[in-house]
């Protein structure tokens, strides 16, 4: 390891480099007598870290000393379910620049099994990130509903109503779908068009990941304790 860190860099510079940030991990060298060194790493005709000095880096054998727990970095539950802990509000971000579509089917192809997590907003504007509250898997009876009116759905009506809550389906295989469960209410297909959801749809995404909450009333769903209305 040391030998790769006495390597020179090098003085010559590449006419054309890739464009990727390679970053070094943090470390030092301490010798016996608990002196510390923080060593520069040789870099190559791109100015980046060498990459032998970074195999030899990788090659180290790592022993925990000490350690701290700060937070976890996904709860419980978004671990049981599968679900992330977070995850990017697309149609938050992309709504204005999507066009509406006609009902057809929301995906391009047949699985058994779906995914549903549902998130709440994180309210920050310039990073618009959802937080996970809930998710389950669906398949059978469950899956064929949602499936059939998420297919029936609709183009999407004009509107700028926020959303506070959005579900992230995902399918066995393939790109996922969102629906936004208040605001709008609309639906985000992987082909980047939007449909509009209605309150039967919406009662279905909620009661995916709520089981207990199938039986809801037909004109309104509870989200949070508070009532969800369609549009």
């Amino acid at each position: 390891m040391v030998g790769e860190l006495r390597r020179p860099s090098s003085a010559n510079a590449a006419e054309v480099c890739t464009l990727e940030l390679v970053t070094v991990p943090w470390f030092a060298l301490v010798d016996g007598d608990g002196r510390v060194v923080r060593p520069g790493v040789p870099t190559d005709e791109c100015r980046k870290p060498r990459r032998e000095t970074l195999a030899a880096l990788g090659s180290l054998p790592y022993q925990t000393v000490a350690e701290r727990r700060i937070r976890p970095l996904r709860s419980p539950q978004a671990i049981d379910t599968g679900c992330p802990e977070e995850w990017k509000d697309i149609v938050a971000m992309d709504a204005e620049d999507l066009r509406p579509s006609r009902p057809r089917p929301v995906f391009d192809r047949l699985f058994d099994r779906l995914l549903v997590c549902t998130y709440r907003s994180s309210g920050k504007e310039h990073l618009p990130v959802g937080l996970f509250t809930s998710g389950r898997e669906i398949r059978g009876e469950d899956l064929s509903d949602l499936l059939a009116a998420l297919n029936a759905a609709g183009p999407a009506r004009s509107c700028n109503r926020r959303h506070s809550a959005f579900a992230v389906l995902h399918p066995a295989d393939g790109a996922e779908a969102y629906v936004e469960i208040d605001g709008c209410q609309r639906v985000l297909a992987p082909d980047r068009t939007l449909r509009q959801a209605d309150a039967h749809l919406i009662d279905l995404v909620i009661a995916a990941t709520d089981p207990g909450s199938a039986k809801l009333a037909p004109k309104r769903a509870s989200w949070g304790g508070q009532a969800v209305e369609p549009l």
